[in-house]
């Protein structure tokens, strides 16, 4: 049986290898994602943006320093060409939404709640066999203490739907 790298163990490895890539000139960024975008099943993998110009024996000694990385960890490496980055000068006018903004994926902290019972606040979003749950305080989500509500994002108090 095939073991597929979580998240977490991608993550994980990730920070070790940060420092090593980052100091290569031919890397621009390093981060996780799936292993293949198609087929999100196929579990987690670090992704390695490399300078789509580098030279071919630049992208080779990438590739011999990453294949140290895969003997020590299950975790698998994709390669991304990109051009350059830069920094951009537009500033956002606003870096973060307001809590009761409605947000998509949802993270904690967020305004959700439901017509049921009233507005309140998504603790953290937890997985468990690849799926999504959000655990947050019973008066939240739970009816009486006794039946899950539907539950809208934002809650009912902040505009939600």
């Amino acid at each position: 049986m095939i073991s597929l790298a979580t998240f977490y163990e991608a993550f994980k490895t990730k920070n070790k290898v940060v420092p090593m890539l980052l100091r290569r000139s031919d890397v621009n960024a390093v981060g996780v994602g799936f292993a293949n975008e198609k087929e999100p099943s196929k579990g987690a993998s670090i992704l390695v943006y490399f300078n789509k110009n580098s030279p071919t024996s630049s992208l080779s000694s990438l590739h011999s320093e990453l294949q140290r990385i895969k003997s020590t960890s299950s975790v698998p490496v994709r390669f991304i060409p990109t051009g350059r980055f830069t920094q951009s000068i537009a500033k956002p006018k606003q870096l973060i939404p307001p809590q009761n903004s409605r947000w998509r994926p949802i993270p904690g902290g967020v305004s959700i709640g439901s017509p049921a019972i009233g507005t309140g606040t998504a603790g953290i979003i937890v997985t468990r066999a690849n799926q999504l749950f959000i655990l947050t305080n019973n008066h939240v989500a739970i009816i009486n203490n006794v039946r899950p509500a539907e539950m809208i994002q934002p809650g009912p108090i902040d505009g939600g739907r």
